[in-house]
């Protein structure tokens, strides 16, 4: 019974929203001719009253002025906007004559499709309006030609989340109200999570979790924008927001291809495990035999996120932005003027004030006294730290600012550059987070309040002879310690974080310094602001 009281309940929502889309057009054509009707009868008192006085002419002008832009914009706010049809593209098509042939065999004169050949033989078609693009679509199904799509802007519902609703609250309750205030809604739906009920057990059972947050997908209208300056719903406080948009590429569960959907997709299936043309569910392949992408060829599965067709995608629809660090790196070097001061200018006319080259200005420096010993230390330092870390070729340190949702950038990062240890600051971690790299171990130090801020993480290769010390957890310095032994040499390697502003100072940093011996490493984001 309850049920079917919410499918009766859907039907009704459905009929009230079509009887109000109805009533606004009523409302339209009635506006429309009542406009009409008050230009024909100024018109006839303008006629009437040109035969009489000449001034009573230009009240007659002036009224029918009045009117008329009254018409017009009467007619701009009834007529809905228009928004051109997305492209349609073709694929695997050999004979282009008979393609146009096909296309423009229904059309008018002078507004057939616009077509566009791309590199690897697509063939996008651009359509004037939503007629033309329907028609498209039905002659490319009926000669079974092979194509993607994209969804009509008229089709697309207006989304938003609802947040501070009880997650008990009563869908169709919900459906109520916004109906009343004037917004139909086609599909209300809670938000849900999955947490597992032991975070520190792979086996766990998990739970679902429903969260006060809901999403509304609104019926097509002019004034759905206006719902975001609702503040109350069924009884509740709210507040309305867009969803999070999306950086994940879209790829197609049917072609495997990136850039749509499989709702939209015409195209013959391929499986996503060995690339063969038949869906996935059908697919026959053993586990033990290996997969084959269907993107670029490889040894995974068509969907894995390190996949390199899926890295060049990502970087065609998020380029990466070049800092300003990088742009002074990019330059090329210059020629630097030599440093004299004006007291040695004005003592000794001989001296050379030729510019020097970067090298030369490098030889000058270490001919200086004053600099042999501190390279002479620096050498003795190196020399010892050599020995120390005769197994540890590559070290990183990395602020991630957030490590879950950069998991894959680090996973890939330290296997393509074969890292041996990586300090990461800010992971954002949890008491709940669980987050595995393949042959690496993971050391965390959370923040001191458990929250997702902060913290430090240590991933160390499991070749790596090592042990982990005692984590430090403060709310001015969070890090991360183990200590590598390789033979008579062990060396301590620490990750750290300092929040700004949190206090660290030389009295804390010396005690911390003095806890991890003689020899160690402390990588990571101090947020020291300045040299000293």
């Amino acid at each position: 019974m309850q049920n079917e009281n919410e499918t009766l309940h859907k039907l009704v929502m459905e009929l009230q929203a079509s009887n109000a889309q109805l009533q606004s057009q009523l409302l339209d054509i009635q506006v429309s001719n009542t406009i009409t009707n008050n230009t024909n009868t100024t018109t006839a008192i303008s006629k009437n009253v040109h035969n009489g006085a000449g001034h009573s002419s230009v009240i007659s002008s002036n009224a029918q002025t009045k009117h008329t832009q009254l018409t017009d914009n009467d007619v701009i706010q009834s007529v809905p906007k228009i928004y051109k049809p997305p492209p349609i593209t073709a694929c695997g098509v050999n004979d282009i004559q008979n393609l146009v042939t096909i296309l423009t065999r229904e059309e008018v004169a002078g507004h057939e499709q616009q077509l566009k050949t791309f590199a690897n033989g697509d063939i996008k078609i651009s359509t004037e309006d939503e007629q033309q693009f329907r028609r498209t679509l039905k002659a490319l199904e009926i000669n079974k030609i092979e194509f993607h799509r994209f969804q009509l802007k008229a089709e697309k519902k207006f989304r938003v989340v609802i947040r501070g609703l009880h997650p008990e609250t009563d869908i169709c309750e919900i459906k109520r109200d916004l109906f009343d205030k004037g917004f139909p809604a086609c599909d209300v739906s809670n938000i849900q999570i999955k947490k597992k009920l032991n975070p520190n057990d792979k086996n766990s059972e998990t739970k679902r979790i429903r969260l006060p947050l809901f999403f509304v997908d609104l019926v097509p209208q002019g004034n759905n924008k206006d719902i975001y300056k609702l503040d109350s719903l069924c009884y509740h406080k709210i507040k309305i927001e867009p969803p999070r948009k999306k950086k994940d590429v879209p790829q197609c569960k049917n072609c495997q291809s990136f850039g749509h959907t499989q709702n939209y997709c015409r195209k013959k299936p391929v499986c996503v495990k060995c690339s063969e043309d038949h869906r996935t569910e059908d697919c026959q392949k053993s586990k033990k035999s290996k997969a084959k992408c269907a993107n670029c060829g490889e040894a995974h599965t068509a969907n894995w996120k390190g996949c390199s067709a899926y890295k060049k995608a990502e970087e065609r629809v998020h380029p990466k932005k070049i800092t300003a660090v990088q742009r002074i790196q990019q330059k090329p070097t210059k020629t630097v003027t030599a440093a004299i001061s004006y007291a040695q200018m004005t003592s000794s006319p001989n001296i050379n004030t030729t510019p020097q080259t970067s090298n030369q200005q490098q030889q000058s420096n270490v001919n200086d006294p004053s600099l042999l010993d501190i390279l002479s230390a620096l050498t003795n330092i190196t020399k010892s730290l050599e020995k120390v870390t005769s197994r540890l070729d590559r070290l990183e340190t990395w602020n991630a600012n957030g490590l879950v949702q950069r998991k894959q950038e680090l996973d890939d990062f330290l296997h393509n550059e074969n890292i041996d240890i990586a300090l990461v600051s800010e992971i954002h971690f949890t008491p709940w987070t669980v987050l595995k790299i393949r042959n690496y171990n993971i050391y965390t130090t959370l923040h001191p309040s458990g929250k997702a801020r902060g913290g430090t993480a240590i991933f160390i290769k499991e070749s790596i002879k090592h042990f982990e010390l005692e984590e430090h957890s403060q709310l001015y310095l969070q890090a991360t310690t183990v200590r590598v032994n390789d033979g008579n040499n062990d060396l301590t390697v620490t990750a750290i974080y300092c929040p700004p502003q949190g206090g660290a100072d030389e009295t804390k940093f010396t005690d911390f310094f003095r806890k991890l011996g003689n020899r160690f490493i402390v990588g990571g984001d101090y947020n020291a602001k300045h040299t000293h």
